[in-house]
């Protein structure tokens, strides 16, 4: 099974592909499991599916396996009052298949799901699977694009399998079919840009067709843009390289054409430099490849072999990924913008108020970033668990920067007891650094210790202190 592309019956039976980013969420065996249970069905009664059809039945089959087959009491009792008599006889045939399969019964509200699903796909087949929204689904990928000056990134397959995937949901909504996306917070948590380009756009669907997407709708539609990231890499400018070697030029040409060869996609060369020019010339590059130790180097910068090795190359693409978010964060959060909020009285729209004033005061955004960030909460709220990320549009932000809200005792932040908020003002950076710097928030998000320590911070040297340590 594929994710994106043209319509498609069913997977092929001998070679499953597992799309990677359902590797976040789901174990890979028993979803191949599950793809060949669908695969076999759909087979064994002469069904036919699109493959947005077939992509959400599988995932709907997961979810459900996935997270209640160690609940076997619960789904016992909730299916002792269960009646297939009303469905359609697909549905029966689904329900006892994977029950026999899997050993894993339907309650009655999930079987109700399929049994909507299934009249969905059997009404489909009766028109031969003639995708006759064609209009919608152009319309869908127009919005998508919209006046995006970034729109060259979204490629053939990622447009193609978005707007049919988007048309299929609302052609769900329509039928009164609601998605629970029990994943919906980890991906929110391990994706965040993903999740808020999906938020944007299904804002301009509700603008355009009047339909409202939840958190759970919303957190399938950033898969696709998660996968577009995945698929593209994180790497969209290239690192820019000086080589340095002793004294022989010919060294530095040989790695050079190594390098032209092997790593063009990621390493631009800048300049060729012997060891003695480096202390008598500003070296402009992002870092350094070296062929002989360095002292006090003036860039970061590793030490290879001419001969580019293996080894080496695994030592360059480290010193590429440490170069691009080391220290991100601290960089960009500027001490006047940290804000403690200890009043036992604080919520998060006062705390929001005292920081947007700050940043306003700073040059970091206009007077309209407060509003734009309570917009933004309204419609989904940034809070997980005992931190938050909330933002406002980037229309409102005059340069970068990340702005933090502390509290001792929590901040009451729409139903959830935050303690610590990154106000993100990212603007005007290419994609690889933002995904940079929320890999590195991600890891001070993940780490209880520096999460704590910021906590119990008494003032904001200390505060930032407990960057460094990490």
């Amino acid at each position: 099974m594929i994710i994106g592309g043209d319509n498609i019956n069913q997977s092929d039976n001998k070679n499953v592909i597992f799309p990677p980013i359902l590797k976040h969420f789901f174990n890979e065996s028993e979803a191949e499991r599950v793809f060949r249970f669908v695969d076999e069905f759909m087979s064994r009664n002469s069904l036919k599916t699109t493959e947005y059809e077939y992509t959400s039945l599988v995932i709907y089959l997961l979810i459900q396996y996935t997270l209640f087959s160690n609940t076997n009491e619960i789904v016992s009792m909730q299916n002792e009052s269960d009646d297939l008599e009303s469905f359609e006889s697909e549905t029966y045939a689904l329900s006892n298949s994977f029950k026999n399969q899997f050993n894993y019964t339907f309650t009655n509200e999930q079987n109700n799901f399929l049994n909507n699903f299934m009249i969905l796909i059997k009404s489909e087949n009766d028109r031969k699977l003639i995708f006759d929204n064609t209009s919608e689904v152009n319309k869908i990928k127009q919005i998508i694009i919209g006046h995006d000056q970034k729109a060259n990134i979204y490629d053939s397959k990622f447009l193609e399998g978005l707007s049919k995937h988007i048309s299929l949901s609302m052609k769900r909504i329509r039928f009164g079919m609601k998605v629970i996306n029990p994943y919906t917070y980890n991906f929110k948590k391990s994706y965040p840009i993903s999740f808020e380009e999906a938020l944007k756009l299904s804002e301009k669907i509700k603008q355009n067709f009047g339909i409202t997407f939840n958190d759970d709708e919303i957190a399938l539609i950033g898969m696709y843009y998660a996968s577009l990231s995945d698929r593209k890499g994180v790497v969209n400018r290239k690192t820019t390289v000086t080589i340095v070697c002793n004294t022989g030029i010919g060294t530095s040409r040989f790695l050079e054409e190594k390098i032209l060869q092997e790593m063009d996609d990621v390493l631009k060369i800048d300049s060729i430099k012997v060891t003695h020019e480096l202390s008598s010339g500003k070296i402009n590059s992002d870092i350094i490849i070296s062929t002989v130790p360095l002292s006090n180097p003036p860039k970061p910068y590793v030490l290879v072999s001419p001969f580019l090795t293996k080894k080496d190359r695994r030592k360059i693409f480290s010193l590429i990924d440490n170069h691009k978010s080391k220290h991100l964060l601290k960089e960009l959060i500027d001490p006047r913008l940290i804000v403690f909020a200890e009043s036992d009285d604080e919520d998060y729209k006062s705390a929001l108020l005292n920081l947007a004033e700050r940043t306003s005061k700073y040059g970091y955004t206009d007077d309209e970033i407060f509003d734009s960030a309570i917009t933004r909460e309204k419609l989904s709220s940034t809070a997980l668990e005992e931190v938050a990320l909330p933002h406002g549009t980037t229309d409102h932000i005059l340069k970068p920067f990340i702005g933090v809200i502390k509290s001792k005792h929590g901040i009451d932040w729409l139903g959830e007891n935050v303690h610590i908020a990154f106000f993100m003002g990212l603007k005007n950076m290419d994609a690889g650094t933002m995904k940079s710097i929320y890999h590195e928030l991600n890891k001070v998000l993940e780490n209880k210790k520096i999460i704590n320590k910021i906590v119990d911070s008494q003032d904001v040297k200390s505060l930032i202190k407990k960057f460094e340590e990490d």
